[in-house]
């Protein structure tokens, strides 16, 4: 009878043990779990970080769009003045041209004049 006492002892020893032990364990799978919780909240954080930074990206894709498309714009009116800057000077120049011909002209019938206001005084 003291062998199944002690034996009996010892076995409600063990499942003190074993009951301890799964406590412990219970405990080491809350925290764990606690941990990818933690862990998953982080994870949809990121991916809602990642998404955001998408949207940015595309923003910055559609606006760096829309300034290569004004320096197009501005080349394309840049190349436009420059052949308008061209005609105008060339222009000038035919109106240069002109003024001095009308002022060598303008010189030729002073001289004419005085040589005709000469002759008319000889006549009178």
């Amino acid at each position: 009878m003291e062998e199944i006492g002690k034996s009996s002892t010892e076995c409600v020893e063990q499942a003190e043990k074993v009951r301890a032990l799964i406590t412990s364990e219970k405990e080491m799978l809350g925290v764990t779990q606690e941990k990818f919780l933690n862990l998953d909240s982080n994870i949809k954080g990121s991916v809602d970080e990642i998404q955001s930074v998408l949207a940015i990206t595309t923003q910055l894709e559609t606006i760096k769009d829309t300034i290569l498309m004004a320096v197009s714009d501005l080349s394309a009116v840049s190349e436009e003045s420059s052949a308008t800057n061209e005609e105008v000077f060339s222009e000038i120049a035919v109106v240069a041209q002109n003024v001095t011909q009308v002022s060598d002209n303008a010189e030729t019938m002073n001289r004419l004049a005085s040589e005709l206001k000469g002759a008319v005084a000889y006549f009178k």
